[in-house]
């Protein structure tokens, strides 16, 4: 009888417990899911729209995160364009979220990143840092187009110069 009676007061204490807001409460869409760049690019701005799923409640976005690899140095625009909170089923336009640049010795490849969205679901928790949501984003950095410009220059003219020479030959030759 008092194993039911322990039993039947954690579920009531865990019941009257506040929950954290549940992941996911806010979707984040960005404009570009799969961004390309070249070494030694600056300033590329990441933008993205934010949908409150929540029917029933605000959610106050009170912070994020940005994770990018060391060879990223980002600028978060997060204070100065991003909304205090979001009413129930509102949806924003899009909202610059971040600026990155690569270095320039950042190797050619697929980088997985994501964004992080914190904050609180309902007025009570209007100042929770709680997860609301991360979205995934990739950061594809492929070769300079000038290299590439001139190697295939370069290998037109050797191909020109080559069928010159053998077509030059040839007519001299009958």
């Amino acid at each position: 009888m008092t194993y039911v009676l322990k039993a039947a007061l954690l579920v009531c204490a865990i019941s009257a417990v506040s929950i954290p807001a549940c992941a996911d409460t806010i979707l984040v869409t960005f404009e570009e899911p799969t961004i390309d760049v070249v070494p030694n690019e600056t300033d590329i701005a990441v933008s993205g729209t934010f949908t409150n799923t929540d029917p029933a409640d605000p959610v106050y976005l009170n912070a994020d995160n940005i994770n990018l690899p060391a060879q990223f140095d980002v600028t978060d625009e997060f204070f100065t364009n991003v909304p205090i909170f979001l009413t129930p089923s509102q949806t924003t336009g899009p909202i610059e979220l971040f600026r990155f640049s690569v270095a320039a010795g950042t190797p050619v490849g697929s980088y997985a990143a994501s964004y992080d969205l914190l904050g609180g679901v309902g007025t009570a928790n209007q100042f929770n840092f709680d997860p609301l949501t991360t979205a995934p984003f990739t950061v594809f950095v492929t070769p300079e187009p000038a290299p590439l410009i001139l190697l295939g220059a370069a290998l037109v003219a050797l191909g020109s110069m080559r069928r010159r020479r053998s077509g030059s030959s040839y007519r001299a030759n009958p």
